[in-house]
């Protein structure tokens, strides 16, 4: 999909905002006409996705944008964008399709073992990685092209009824390429490997609604607020310790927090 783009004359000339609306416009054939692209303020608009952007000026505000029911929405932080520039990068070329798309039926699942899996969701998701109980990839011509990882089983109760629960905790693809039917791939094989009755994830709303997760039988089941998180515009480095008391140049970060999924293929 390629899109021509336009821009509203209202802008921010901050080099973080800037750099950001010169790679969304290295992203399309300006020759294009059959969509549009909007540039103000802080905001780039589509007539699918709405990008909006927090320079640190932005910071210590009590939430992030809201999310336009109308539009997909990613939130790119300051901060993050100079951690984590490439997957942002990455994340924007996806959305205006732009990656290398890669057929999730051509791709053979493997089981990961822990240092593989680290380094992949650390180079690949913008969270990084952390513990996990199950590490699955997918491998495409002897390269790993995505990743999902899950927690052991806990158990849980509805009243006197007990079940295991699975935890589906990272998921991702390789930068610059899109699986398609990947993550629909990887969740039928770890439900049909562990025998999963019942599975559990969370959606950073600050990065996509869950419409892959919804699409394939999740349901929604509440939003949760992250731990709220500081970060210094100096080094870009964020922390969880509230010492602004005594460091005022920290900085809160926004947050929308995120939304729990669940999917219960009970039947009893």
């Amino acid at each position: 999909m390629f899109l021509s783009f336009f821009f509203f004359l209202r802008r921010v000339y901050t080099p973080f905002a800037n750099e950001v609306f010169a790679f969304v416009q290295s992203c399309f054939d300006v020759s294009h006409k059959e969509n549009s692209i909007k540039i103000e303020a802080n905001k780039i608009m589509g007539s699918q996705w709405i990008l909006y952007l927090y320079p640190y000026s932005h910071y210590n505000t009590p939430q992030a944008f809201p999310e336009n029911s109308a539009a997909k929405t990613l939130h790119i932080f300051e901060d993050l964008w100079h951690q984590k520039k490439s997957i942002y990068k990455n994340k924007i070329k996806s959305i205006f399709g732009s990656n290398q798309t890669i057929a999730g039926r051509a791709c053979t699942i493997i089981k990961l073992d822990k240092n593989t899996a680290d380094i992949f969701f650390n180079e690949n998701h913008l969270h990084g990685s952390t513990t996990a109980g199950y590490k699955y990839g997918l491998l495409y011509k002897n390269e790993l092209v995505a990743a999902i990882s899950f927690s052991k089983a806990r158990t849980m109760t509805d009243g006197q009824i007990y079940y295991r629960s699975y935890e589906l905790i990272r998921f991702s693809n390789k930068l610059g390429t899109t699986v398609t039917g990947g993550l629909n791939k990887l969740l039928k094989h770890f439900i049909k490997e562990k025998n999963v009755q019942h599975l559990m994830t969370y959606i950073d709303l600050n990065w996509g609604n869950g419409k892959a997760f919804i699409d394939f039988g999740f349901k929604e089941n509440g939003q949760v607020l992250e731990i709220e998180s500081y970060v210094d515009p100096g080094t870009h480095l964020r922390s969880k310790e509230n010492n602004l008391a005594s460091n005022q140049a920290l900085l809160k970060v926004p947050q929308l927090g995120s939304k729990k999924l669940l999917l219960d293929l009970r039947t009893y």
